[in-house]
């Protein structure tokens, strides 16, 4: 079944599928479209340069449903607070399609046909994205491991593709193009060294025990943390002659790492439309 829901910057989440919320028109949150610029050749034959998004605005109609007075009010109560609250700190929301999500703000909402007699309304809500794509986040974990594995799958289980260190690692990107990235290393190690696909991806730094570093290349930041959670920008440590910041390919990857705790690798896989169901 799918899951629709609206989540604000500090984790409250509002179903807009269930508990009187009903969302009428949902295929309208993932309608999509690429903006283009055009130049003119000399034999004046035009040819598309570029593909653009701009800031996209949609809107979505719920149907507000409940048994009595108090539930009605309780259900748009929560349902203003929720969406509200990323507007008055002006950051991003995140509204999600079962596993993706799109970063949103709620910045309009109407009324109609309200029937005080049987506590139900339609609500159009109306929302605006600087970011107009839906994202899936995939984690993978590289550890030198010895665990014993069985059939391919080890004794534990985890959230994410755990890997171990032996020869000939890789990893696939299943995303439709190359993508953005976050990469945790993690202390005691020396200058860790991070190479994908033969592109090195370089820290000129030392972490101590309990100590981890993260290179987001969505923000173009390096961040140290501290055994004792201090935030250190160590952006200017990386190395020079290879853009640190380089996206993952999409397809099959090879990956090696210099560091015996290994890292975490979280990969952006950001589409027009998400996966339907």
């Amino acid at each position: 079944m799918m899951e629709l829901y609206y989540e604000n910057s500090k984790g409250e989440k509002v179903n807009l599928m269930a508990n009187g919320i009903y969302a009428q028109n949902p295929e309208k949150l993932i309608e999509s479209e690429w903006k283009y610029n055009t130049i003119s050749n000399i034999n004046g034959v035009g040819r598309i340069k570029n593909f653009y998004r701009e800031i996209q605005e949609t809107s979505l109609t719920l149907s507000i449903m409940a048994d009595t007075k108090e539930e009605y009010n309780k259900i748009l109560e929560q349902l203003h607070r929720i969406t509200e609250y990323d507007v008055r700190k002006n950051v991003p929301g995140r509204l999600w399609w079962n596993d993706f999500y799109k970063s949103v703000n709620c910045y309009a909402t109407s009324y109609d046909d309200f029937d005080e007699l049987f506590e139900c309304v339609e609500k159009e809500i109306k929302f605006v994205s600087t970011e107009p794509v839906w994202i899936r986040e995939k984690f993978f974990s590289f550890r030198e491991m010895e665990s014993t594995q069985i059939d391919g799958d080890y004794c534990f289980d985890y959230d994410f593709d755990y890997i171990a260190s032996t020869a000939n690692i890789y990893f696939e990107n299943t995303s439709i193009a190359e993508s953005n990235f976050e990469m945790t290393v993690y202390g005691p190690c020396d200058d860790p060294e991070i190479t994908i696909n033969e592109h090195r991806y370089i820290i000129y730094i030392s972490l101590l025990e309990n100590e981890y570093a993260k290179i987001d290349s969505k923000t173009r930041k390096i961040i140290k943390t501290s055994r004792y959670g201090e935030v250190e920008n160590i952006f200017h440590y990386r190395d020079r002659d290879n853009n640190i910041f380089e996206k993952i390919p999409d397809g099959e990857n090879t990956v090696s790492w210099s560091m015996e705790r290994g890292f975490d690798l979280k990969i952006y896989d950001e589409r027009g439309e998400p996966i339907w169901i």
